[in-house]
């Protein structure tokens, strides 16, 4: 029907750096239950939605951005949701948000 069900307001949610200053350059990613946004910096640099009211699942306020959206892969049958940071790539558990991994770049 295109009614809107829900909508956040991530700027006033999730303070932004003064990096985010013109908005959000990512993609969103759906996963399972949840709608997966990269944000700002340390703080909120990561959030996972619950689609239904967008009230929030997990976040991960471990490293900081870097203008690119998360993308899901699959390493020896477990789900990974892979990004990147200021100077890391980074693997989280896309259920929780828990680091796995991280590589320097």
């Amino acid at each position: 029907t295109g009614r809107i069900v829900w909508w956040k307001d991530l700027y006033k949610d999730f303070p932004r750096s003064t990096f985010m200053g013109r908005g959000y350059p990512v993609s969103p990613i759906a996963y399972k239950n949840t709608i997966i946004v990269k944000l700002g910096e340390h703080g909120h640099a990561i959030v996972a939605l619950n689609p239904k009211d967008g009230s929030l699942v997990w976040q991960n306020q471990k490293f900081s951005n870097a203008p690119s959206s998360p993308i899901l892969i699959k390493v020896d049958g477990q789900e990974q949701l892979v990004t990147t940071s200021s100077d890391e790539v980074v693997g989280l558990d896309p259920n929780n948000g828990e680091l796995l991994w991280s590589h320097p770049h």
